[in-house]
This record gives structure tokens, C-alpha cells and sequence, in this order.
């Protein structure tokens, strides 16, 4: 327990609030020995941007074209190490990759330049056209947040 607590205030004094830009989008496969990524596109440019606002234990988002309907969330905060921690945002969907419910996983961690970098981890889950069969597959959306100058 105190292991926790140490981690949790380590990270609970990381407030503010940081505008966020998605960058990269891939698919990543895995095949035996070997992984690749492949580059996922065609998301309006409004729908990559956010805002995140950090305060103590809470996280909020505030993204209006949000393709995880995750706009107007508050959730816990899980550190994770010093300036860095996990938000699970959960969604009844239906989502980007999900035809129901998701879930988006967003981990992050602070910059020496004060910006956050974060990588988000929707839900997802595949059809194939042929054999109907259904598979999940992993997403991995990179994005820089900088932080906003106070008003």
C-alpha cells in the first residue's frame, strides 16, 4: 500500500491543462517473430485535436469530435512513475474501432520541455469480408500535448 501511495503522489502534483494533437495513427500486427505497423488514415484534422486537463487524481477531456466518445469524461488518474500515469475512458460507443462499446487507454508521461507525450490505446475489433470471422487488433495513436498558458 505504501508503494501505491508513493506512486500516486508522484504524479498527483502534475496539474494543468495541455492541448493535443494526434500525429500518428497505425494498425500493429503480429506475425510469429515479427511485427509491423501500418499507418492509419483519413481522420478529419478536427478530430485529432484535444484538450486534457490534469488535475490531482483526475483527468478531463475535452474533445468534441472525439471518434471514442470521450468528450466531457472525468476520470481517475493512475500514476504510473514520477509525471507520468494511465486514464481508461469507457464509452458506450459506438466508437471508431468498436460497432458498441469501447474503451480507450491513454498513457502518458512528461517532457523535460513540459509537454506531455501520450499514447492512446483504443478498443478494436476486425471483420474479415470473406470468412466473417471477427479478431481484435491493436491501435496505437501517438500524441504531444503543450501545455496552455494561463489566462
Amino acid at each position: 500500500m505504501s508503494t501505491l501511495f508513493l506512486a500516486a503522489s508522484a504524479v498527483l502534483g502534475l496539474t494543468g491543462s495541455y492541448d493535443c494533437e494526434i500525429a500518428n495513427i497505425a494498425a500493429i500486427s503480429v506475425d510469429g517473430e515479427k511485427a509491423s505497423a501500418s499507418k492509419i488514415g483519413g481522420m478529419p484534422k478536427e478530430a485529432l485535436r484535444f484538450r486534457l486537463e490534469l488535475k490531482g487524481d483526475k483527468a478531463s477531456i475535452d474533445w468534441k469530435e472525439s471518434p471514442f466518445q470521450i468528450d466531457g469524461k472525468n476520470m481517475a488518474l493512475l500514476p504510473t512513475g514520477p509525471e507520468s500515469g494511465m486514464i481508461l475512458a469507457v464509452s458506450g460507443g459506438p466508437c471508431m474501432f468498436t460497432e458498441a462499446a469501447c474503451a480507450t487507454m491513454i498513457n502518458f508521461a512528461k517532457s523535460t520541455d513540459g509537454s506531455l507525450r501520450l499514447l492512446l490505446v483504443p478498443s478494436a475489433v476486425s471483420t474479415d469480408d470473406a470468412s466473417k470471422e471477427r479478431a481484435p487488433f491493436l491501435v496505437s495513436m501517438q500524441a504531444q500535448c503543450l501545455a496552455r498558458k494561463a489566462s
